[in-house]
């Protein structure tokens, strides 16, 4: 039960590193080794735990690591993801989700409900919890050749989102098999975003009705120098943009042997920078 997991992924080891900053020094890979991972790598003593318990509840770890180099290999910019999405429901309707329960939404996205087929209880306020992730990738060409499964279109997922696709899925899988422990009249919301990166894929899906009835979402994002395994949360915002400024500074030329009769622009632009 969830109560089981956090008590097993609670009892994880201090992070190594430097005591004044906290931060452990990374050691670069060469992507060459990654041909040659191992069946079931060693990610550490805190992820090992957690992917024993996510197996243990029904997880194929193993088809999410290829799906995830699936995306990672056929990126899609925002508004684009068709591929991506119908990537998506198939894997949904593979874990045997019916499809009446998944719906398109803002053109290339989808929410799907996981619904609990578990005796009908009244216990806490929360009927209904959404998990989100986004879809899109970057309008960046992956230059990495050693990659097998290196991006083959003119976007990358330099983000991170084939992760967060693949384990929102991974979820996916693990509470559609274990239904029967969800109540009857609670469920499971599943958020695919598009257009993250821009111009933006979540207004037009909350116009759309993708958080009607749900009462708590859940998102995160990678950060690729955290140990694997090692979750971080804070009360409040945390990497959340939630307006975009734009600043236009307007010089006036002149020459070089009077500066001090023109407006020099970059030196404006600089002192905003700082």
């Amino acid at each position: 039960n969830l109560q089981d997991m956090s008590t097993t992924l609670g009892k994880r080891e201090k992070p190594e590193g430097n005591p004044e900053n906290g931060v452990k020094k990374q050691k670069l890979i060469d992507p060459k080794e990654q041909r040659t991972r191992p069946t079931k790598p060693d990610f550490g003593p805190v992820a090992n735990r957690h992917r024993a318990v996510m197996e243990k509840a029904g997880l194929e770890t193993e088809k999410m690591i290829e799906l995830r180099h699936h995306f990672h290999k056929y990126p899609e910019g925002g508004f684009k993801e068709f591929n991506t999405q119908k990537k998506i429901k198939e894997t949904l309707l593979s874990f045997g989700i019916p499809e009446d329960d998944i719906k398109v939404c803002a053109e290339t996205g989808y929410y799907a409900d996981i619904k609990g087929t578990g005796p009908a209880s009244e216990e806490g306020p929360v009927k209904a919890v959404a998990l989100r992730t986004d879809i899109d990738a970057l309008p960046i060409p992956e230059e990495n050749d050693d990659l097998e499964y290196k991006s083959t279109t003119d976007h990358a997922h330099m983000c991170g989102h084939d992760g967060h696709m693949a384990t929102l899925l991974s979820a996916a899988q693990v509470f559609q098999k274990n239904r029967d422990k969800i109540p009857s009249n609670k469920f499971v919301r599943l958020l695919c975003q598009p257009a993250e990166e821009g111009p933006g894929g979540a207004e037009p899906m909350i116009k759309e009705g993708c958080l009607n009835g749900v009462d708590e979402v859940y998102g995160y994002h990678n950060v690729p120098n955290f140990d694997t395994g090692d979750i971080r949360a804070i009360e409040g915002y945390c990497m959340a943009a939630v307006t975009m400024v734009n600043i236009k500074i307007i010089g006036q030329g002149g020459h070089g042997s009077t500066p001090h009769k023109l407006r020099d622009p970059i030196t404006a632009a600089t002192m905003v920078h700082q």
